[in-house]
């Protein structure tokens, strides 16, 4: 420790070369802090953009929990649409229909694990969460064909998204 007064090195509650009381003394940042944890604060640059990817991403992995749970617990909502098919064994739509939905509220748990472990800085995450923002932009892509309005959002979406994750790599733990 040094003395805040004169600079000279110190230790106890007073300063051998000046007489300045050192027991409230403010720790000095070049001087008593650690620097491995200075460095952990600098490289934090960024992590604002690991933040608000992973938490939109959260949102969106928390609705396809939710859509996933509702739909596998109502499939006749489904069946009845889709059973005007000829030659389609409604209870075999039945297991098929849960069985998708099961998927997908999957997807949606692993989507909000993911997440966390990007708002946590993880580097395998961030890798896994632009690996599946670029299968929704691939989505997107091919949704554009039927429906242009909703493959523009799922490209927009996950380009926002990829645009965030990348502009938060800096903040990545190595």
């Amino acid at each position: 420790m040094y003395c805040p007064r004169c600079g000279s090195p110190a230790s106890g509650a007073q300063c051998a070369r000046c007489g300045e009381s050192l027991a409230f003394a403010p720790p000095q940042a070049a001087v008593d802090a650690d620097s491995v944890a200075l460095a952990a604060v600098a490289s934090a640059e960024g992590i604002g953009f690991l933040i608000a990817a992973g938490a939109l991403q959260i949102i969106g992995g928390a609705l396809w929990v939710l859509v996933g749970v509702i739909a596998a617990a109502v499939p006749r909502l489904f069946r009845d649409r889709l059973t005007d098919t000829p030659g389609v064994d409604p209870h075999t739509l039945t297991l098929i229909l849960v069985g998708a939905f099961v998927v997908m509220t999957l997807g949606g748990v692993m989507t909000i694990v993911v997440s966390i472990f990007v708002i946590l800085r993880h580097r395998w995450a961030w890798i896994v969460s632009l690996i599946f923002d670029g299968l929704w932009i691939l989505l997107g892509l091919a949704t554009m064909v039927q429906s242009p309005p909703a493959g523009v959002m799922y490209i927009a979406m996950a380009g926002g998204l990829v645009a965030f994750l990348m502009a938060g790599r800096r903040a990545l733990r190595s």
